[in-house]
């Protein structure tokens, strides 16, 4: 492997790294909306989704991402297995983006904005709003 080989293949594999991270962020954000933890944070929680869904999105979908792709999959027999494999995920992920996604699914909109506030507060509320009644 060549020394400008080598040079791509790690700034590739840091770039996909800054993806992962983006995306693990997401992910906790995720586990918060499953959770309603905390109840009052639904809006908040919402809008944080759709940015880090869009920036995602922009990254997989980045003439930089393109670029990488065109670069190395031409001496994608000289990578290691690893960074070979996930060239051909991240061809994949960016064909079937930019081929589909973007005709087809406007930008994740924010749709817990609307959602009821959840949590031990609220279902104490229905509990003894219901018990009111009787």
């Amino acid at each position: 492997m060549s020394e400008e080989t080598a040079e791509l293949q790690a700034e590739f594999l840091a770039y996909i790294r800054k993806i992962e991270a983006v995306s693990e962020a997401l992910e906790l954000v995720f586990w918060d909306l499953r959770t309603k933890a905390p109840a009052k944070g639904m809006q908040q929680r919402s809008e944080v989704v759709s940015v880090l869904s869009s920036e995602i999105f922009d990254m997989k979908t980045s003439t930089e991402m393109a670029a990488f792709i065109a670069e190395l999959a031409p001496v994608k027999e000289q990578l290691d297995e690893v960074t070979r494999k996930t060239l051909e995920v991240s061809q994949k992920e960016y064909e079937w983006n930019k081929k589909s996604r973007r005709k087809n699914m406007p930008l994740i909109p924010n749709w817990s904005r609307k959602a009821k506030p959840h949590g031990r507060k609220h279902a104490k509320q229905k509990i003894l709003a219901y018990w009111s009644l009787i």
